[in-house]
C-alpha cells in the first residue's frame, strides 16, 4: 500500500513544475487547437451538404436506419435529409457500424451511377475531417497511431470538461508532486492516459469514430 504524506506544504522556492506544466499544456492545447472546433466542424458539415455528398449518402443512411428500426428518428427527420438543420450529419458520423459499411463499399456500390462522384467527394470529405482537431487528433481505434495515443490525452469535450479535469489535476497533482516528486504525477498521467487508450481500443477494435467525436458533434443547426 502506498502512503502519501499529504500534510506537506508547497515550497514555492521549488514549485511543482510538472503539475503546472501539465496544466499549461492542457490549457494551450484547448486554446490553440480546440477553441475553433465548432467552426471547423461547421465548415466540414457545410461542405458535406454543398458538395452534394449528403444527397448521395443520406438517402442510403435513411434506408439503413429504417432496417434498424429507428422509427422515432425517422418520424421526426425522415423527410429532411436535405436540411442541414436536421441532425443527420451528427448521427451518420457517430454511427460506426454504418461508416464501416460505407467505407467498405457496401453502401454506394460500383453499380451505383453516382459511385465515381461519391468516391471523389468522400475522399475530399475525409481529408477535411482529418484536418479538424477532434477527428484528426482524437483516438480512433481503427486508425490509432502512436501520436494519437499521446495527443488524445490533451483533448477535451468542451470548457466544462476542461475545467473539471484541470481542477482534479491541480488538486491531486500538487499534493502528489510535493510529497513524492515531479516524476510521479508525470508517470501517473502518462500511464493513466495510455491505459485509458488501451482499454478504449481493445473494447472498440475496428471502430472508426474518435472517442472525442461524441463531445464535439456538429450542431444540428446550419
Amino acid at each position: 500500500m502506498l502512503l502519501i504524506p499529504f500534510d506537506r506544504p508547497i515550497d514555492w522556492r521549488r514549485p511543482p513544475v510538472v503539475t503546472l506544466a501539465l496544466l499549461v499544456a492542457n490549457l494551450l492545447a484547448y486554446l490553440l487547437f480546440q477553441l475553433d472546433d465548432g467552426r471547423e466542424l461547421h465548415g466540414v458539415k457545410s461542405h458535406y451538404y454543398e458538395s452534394g455528398l449528403a444527397r448521395i449518402e443520406l438517402p442510403h443512411y435513411r434506408d439503413y436506419l429504417a432496417r434498424q428500426g429507428a422509427g422515432r428518428f425517422l418520424d421526426a427527420y425522415g423527410e429532411r435529409v436535405d436540411d442541414p438543420r436536421a441532425p443527420w450529419f451528427a448521427r451518420l458520423h457517430g454511427d460506426d457500424a454504418f461508416l464501416q459499411r460505407l467505407h467498405a463499399g457496401a453502401v454506394v456500390t460500383p453499380a451505383d451511377p453516382a459511385h465515381e462522384r461519391w468516391q471523389r467527394l468522400r475522399a475530399q470529405h475525409a481529408e477535411r475531417l482529418e484536418g479538424t482537431t477532434v477527428w484528426g487528433h482524437g483516438l480512433r481505434p481503427a486508425a490509432a497511431s502512436a501520436p494519437d495515443l499521446l495527443s488524445h490525452m490533451f483533448l477535451h469535450g468542451g470548457v466544462f470538461h476542461l475545467v473539471g479535469n484541470m481542477v482534479f489535476l491541480v488538486a491531486l497533482g500538487l499534493l502528489v508532486e510535493v510529497a513524492l516528486g515531479g516524476l510521479v504525477p508525470a508517470g501517473l498521467c502518462l500511464l493513466g492516459g495510455l491505459g485509458a487508450a488501451g482499454l478504449f481500443v481493445s473494447r472498440s477494435a475496428g471502430d472508426s469514430v474518435s472517442c472525442r467525436w461524441w463531445a464535439h458533434r456538429a450542431p444540428s443547426r446550419g
